[in-house]
């Protein structure tokens, strides 16, 4: 629906959002901004099909992944392991996606 690179996966529940929200807000108040860019299309092959995707370039190396290790640190529910990207594109095979990129 709109280009994202998910922190927490699963999130919490709707009834959850407000707390979730007030205890990140508080945990990231410090936390140090960073610049993300994009400059190429990967592609990531899945069982049942391929993924188009572009990986981000960080202007501090680690960023994202410290990002994502606080925001874990107090919403445990996170269960999936954790590759930035943005998905643009799904695929039966890589051969198709191969055409895309």
């Amino acid at each position: 629906p709109y280009p994202h690179i998910t922190l927490i996966a699963p999130f919490v529940g709707p009834e959850r959002f407000e707390e979730a929200a007030g205890v990140l807000r508080t945990l990231l108040a410090s936390f140090h901004p960073f610049d993300v860019s994009f400059e190429r299309f990967e592609l990531f092959r899945n069982p049942a099909s391929t993924t188009l995707y572009l990986p981000p370039v960080e202007s501090k190396t680690g960023a994202l992944n410290l990002l994502h290790a606080k925001c874990v640190s107090i919403l445990p529910e996170s269960t999936q392991e954790f590759e930035a990207h943005v998905g643009v594109g799904f695929f039966k095979t890589a051969a198709e996606g191969r055409g895309i990129s």
